[in-house]
């Protein structure tokens, strides 16, 4: 069978251009519509924002007018905010009355027993400054010096005990004779020392002091203090200038 193309290459080449003309239009078309519909979108969210953000604002001003009638807001919202803190800051704070069982677990005891008069406990420094008196003069001292070099601290952190010493940088300061309350020849002496932070954490509700001579509970429940720690401060004697 033989076929004949009647249409010539000119009109085919014509036709072509004619249908990726309309497909050209077409895609044109689709696009244009798009934009629009993209931009109306973006007009609407942008008129929704603009009304929400006018509520707002009215909403605030409404809130601050009302806020501003009541007497002392600015105490009020202060107060509100501190005590938002308080539970953290309870977390934080040091439990300051280990100091006396500290005190109990470094003194020597026995004839080398000491007394303390004045007790500064310097956290900006983590340093305890001491002043007491010693009955058994130098020898007390000394040995307090050591008990304190001596002396560690344990406790348990998930489930695992540590042992560290409670201080550093021990040193005796001044010391000059004196009278105590009954009359009696004491040495006066002032002693300091940096303490082991884990002392006062909050964070550590179990822990004991450890010395060679034994050792003391630190756990807060426990905590009490001996009248036999503490004296007043020594007089001069009358033979010293």
């Amino acid at each position: 069978m033989i076929q004949i193309n009647l249409i010539p290459d000119v009109k085919q080449e014509f036709l072509k251009a004619e249908k990726a003309r309309r497909m050209a239009i077409s895609f044109s078309i689709i696009v244009i519509l798009a934009a629009v519909g993209l931009a109306v979108l973006l007009g609407v969210l942008w008129g929704i924002q603009s009304v929400r953000g006018a509520l707002v604002q009215d909403g605030i001003k409404k809130e601050y007018a009302t806020l501003s009638q009541v007497t002392d807001v600015n105490d009020l919202v202060t107060i509100q905010n501190q005590l938002a803190h308080v539970d953290a800051i309870h977390q934080d704070k040091a439990r300051d009355s280990r100091i006396f069982t500290i005190l109990q677990a470094i003194n020597p005891g026995g004839r080398n027993s000491v007394l303390f008069s004045n007790i500064k406990l310097l956290p900006e420094d983590t340093a305890i400054s001491l002043e007491g008196t010693a009955q058994n003069g130098y020898a007390a001292v000394e040995l307090l010096k050591k008990t304190i070099a001596n002396t560690n601290l344990e406790y348990t952190v998930d489930g695992e005990t540590k042992s560290e010493p409670i201080a550093d940088s021990v040193e005796v300061g001044e010391s000059s004779l004196g009278e105590d309350g009954s009359g009696r020849v004491v040495l006066r002496f002032t002693l300091s020392f940096v303490y082991n932070k884990q002392l006062f954490s909050s964070s550590v509700d179990t822990m004991k002091i450890v010395r060679p001579q034994g050792s003391f509970d630190l756990t807060d429940s426990r905590l009490r203090v001996p009248d036999s720690l503490f004296t007043n401060t020594a007089k001069d004697t009358e033979n010293e200038q």
